[in-house]
């Protein structure tokens, strides 16, 4: 299930997706439009929360722009191409799944999420449904299915009550220590 990978490629790969994040980032900062940042967010929020000058008020709404697009490019253009690598999986065709390892006996979807809590109750609702749908079409290959939350850093504190997929830390799961 996993591929072999030693320190130094690890180190590379690291160092590899840091910079495609970084490249990512600064990318999107140049292509961001202030008009546009301002329009999806509500700045009567900001007023509600103290904010008194509109330069206050712009400031605030660009970190929080900010911060989201990061965790966004972070996920995509570090944590998942990692835990493909590190893995051995492939790309998954199906929708809410992120990584697919498939063996004679056994087909595993990986879902991959930076921390623990990514999810509001509609989230998990429609994960859960993603992958019940690939558990029908998967069927009749008459293999086991293991869906997987994948996290990569953080603890999990309770189990979620209702979600019926595994919930794993991305390290313990891929054989790391």
């Amino acid at each position: 299930m996993n591929s072999k990978i030693d320190s130094n490629q690890l180190q590379k790969l690291i160092a590899e997706n840091l910079n495609e994040f970084y490249k990512s980032r600064l990318q999107r900062l140049d292509d961001l439009k202030l008009k546009t940042v301002l329009r999806r967010k509500n700045p009567y929020l900001f007023k509600a929360l103290n904010t008194e000058k509109a330069s206050e008020i712009v400031e605030q709404i660009l970190m929080a722009y900010i911060s989201s697009s990061d965790e966004t490019i972070f996920g995509d253009k570090f944590f998942e191409p990692i835990a493909k690598k590190v893995s051995g999986g492939t790309v998954s065709p199906s929708e809410g799944v992120d990584i697919a390892i498939e063996t004679d006996d056994r087909y595993s979807a990986y879902a991959i999420k930076s921390g623990p809590n990514p999810f509001n109750s509609s989230a998990k609702k429609r994960q859960n449904d993603e992958f019940n749908s690939l558990r029908s079409r998967l069927t009749k290959l008459r293999k086991q299915f293991d869906p997987v939350l994948a996290y990569s850093y953080g603890r999990k504190i309770s189990s979620p009550k209702k979600i019926k997929f595994i919930v794993r830390l991305l390290d313990k799961h891929f054989g790391k220590k």
